[in-house]
């Protein structure tokens, strides 16, 4: 059972990494567009 609950953890952590690589890149689209209109 122990491994299981490794293999979850890093299951929840690799979403959350690609969660936040989702969101930088929105962030990174939102910026360019706010410096190309000015």
């Amino acid at each position: 059972m122990k491994n299981l609950n490794i293999l979850v953890v890093r299951f929840k952590n690799e979403e959350i990494i690609d969660n936040i690589d989702s969101i930088l890149k929105k962030l990174e689209i939102l910026i360019s567009n706010k410096s190309s209109k000015n």
